[in-house]
C-alpha cells in the first residue's frame, strides 16, 4: 500500500508538473504574439505616417525628390524614397522593434482651377436645406481688423449655385438669421 502511494504522489507531481510547463509556454506564446502584433503595427502606423509627412512636405516643396534615412517618429524610425517627375512614387519603410513595414503611394501633381466665388459664404450643395441658428452675422463687404467698413463695395453675403437656390435659402432662413446676412443685392443678401 505504502509503495502504490508513493508512485501515486510521483505520478501525480510529474501530470502536475507537465500542466504548469505547458501552461507556462502557452503564457509566453501569447505574450511574445501580442508584442509581434504591436510591433507590426507600430511599424506599419509609422511608415504610413511618413507618408504623409512627405506627401505634405512635397505639397510644400514641389522639387522634393531623393532618399530620406533614419526619419524618428514614435519609438521608432522610416526610411523615405521619392522618385519620379510626372507621377510621383512616395516609398516609405517603418522600422519598430526589428520589425518593418513598406508603404507605397502613387501622386501627381495637377493644376487646381478654384472656383469663381463672388460672396463671404458659398454653399455649393444639392440638398440647400440648411439649418441656421443663433446670433451670427455673415458680411460680404469689407472691413479692417477692428470690424470697420473699409468701404460700401463688396460682395453677396451668401453664394449659392443657382437663382432658384438662391430663392429657397432665403425664404427658408429665420428673421434673426436673415438680418445678419448683408452684402450687395439687399437683405438678407444671398
Amino acid at each position: 500500500m505504502g509503495k502504490a502511494i508513493i508512485i501515486l504522489a510521483i505520478g501525480m507531481s510529474f501530470i502536475v508538473s507537465i500542466l504548469i510547463f505547458s501552461l507556462n509556454k502557452n503564457t509566453d506564446t501569447g505574450l511574445e504574439t501580442a508584442v509581434d502584433s504591436y510591433s507590426n503595427t507600430n511599424s506599419r502606423l509609422i511608415a504610413n505616417s511618413g507618408i504623409e509627412i512627405y506627401l505634405e512636405k512635397l505639397r510644400r516643396d514641389k522639387s522634393l525628390s531623393g532618399t530620406f534615412l533614419n526619419n524618428t517618429l514614435m519609438n521608432g524610425t522610416y526610411d523615405m524614397y521619392i522618385y519620379g517627375s510626372d507621377t510621383i512614387y512616395v516609398k516609405s519603410i517603418g522600422h519598430f522593434n526589428n520589425v518593418n513595414h513598406t508603404s507605397l503611394a502613387k501622386a501627381s501633381r495637377e493644376a487646381i482651377t478654384f472656383p469663381g466665388i463672388n460672396a463671404a459664404v458659398y454653399v455649393s450643395s444639392n440638398n440647400t436645406d440648411l439649418l441656421l441658428n443663433g446670433n451670427m452675422t455673415i458680411s460680404g463687404y469689407d472691413h479692417d481688423i477692428n470690424g470697420n467698413l473699409i468701404d460700401s463695395s463688396g460682395v453677396s453675403g451668401m453664394g449659392v449655385d443657382n437663382a432658384s437656390d438662391s430663392t429657397f435659402v432665403a425664404d427658408s432662413l429665420s428673421k434673426k438669421v436673415s438680418g445678419g446676412i448683408s452684402g450687395t443685392g439687399g437683405d438678407p443678401s444671398v
